[in-house]
């Protein structure tokens, strides 16, 4: 699709519509789903109805094959003391909510924060990064609901990256940048990542 047909399809009002079956794949898996599809710019568009049933197919799917939606990565033991030494704030929850954590205030961040892009590759030149990510590392497997995964599939396509490496890069930048004394990044840190992470492990 060129820059035309995506500006085309973007100003369409999607005023005449039909609808059809598509194949929806998800997770190597097929669904069929009724959609309303644009008679003017091809756009498929999905009806609420169309919403809730996959939303139901998802659960199904999780109930029958939990192992799809669980992510193999690897962390060395300098992260896992970095993960460890946060959650003495918040006594008796798990590593793995901590991650899942690390992981969505990442990707809201990413999302709504235009100079994350900038903050996000500061961290990752820091020496700080480096410490947390390298060394041996030890196999993590970690569950995630059907919308977060697919969710964390979109993100690794933006950011050319598999699932499995978007959450070590998440981890790996939240240590960093919450260990580091550069002022500027300090405060980044304090105003942006730190109350969004407070409010969501103090909620669990």
């Amino acid at each position: 699709m060129n820059v035309n047909e995506q500006q085309t399809l973007k100003d369409c009002p999607h005023a005449r519509t039909k609808r059809r079956v598509v194949m929806s794949e998800h997770f190597k898996r097929q669904f069929p789903v009724e959609m309303d599809e644009c008679i003017d710019c091809g756009a498929q568009i999905w009806t609420q109805e169309a919403r809730v049933r996959f939303h139901q197919w998802l659960l199904q799917l999780k109930q029958e094959k939990r192992e799809i939606f669980q992510i193999q990565f690897y962390l060395p033991e300098q992260a896992r003391r970095g993960m460890r030494e946060i959650l003495k704030d918040y006594p008796g929850l798990p590593m793995s909510a901590l991650i899942r954590t690390m992981t969505t205030v990442y990707l809201s961040c990413l999302m709504r924060l235009p100079d994350f892009q900038d903050i996000s590759q500061r961290a990752f030149e820091l020496s700080s990064y480096r410490n947390f990510s390298e060394g041996p590392r030890r196999k993590t497997s970690l569950q995630f609901s059907p919308m977060a995964l697919l969710d964390l599939h979109a993100w690794g396509e933006i950011l050319k990256l598999p699932p499995h490496k978007v959450v070590e890069d998440a981890i790996y930048k939240f240590l960093a940048l919450k260990s580091e004394k550069d002022p500027e990044l300090k405060t980044y840190w304090s105003q942006n990542l730190s109350p969004q992470a407070d409010l969501i492990l103090r909620s669990l």
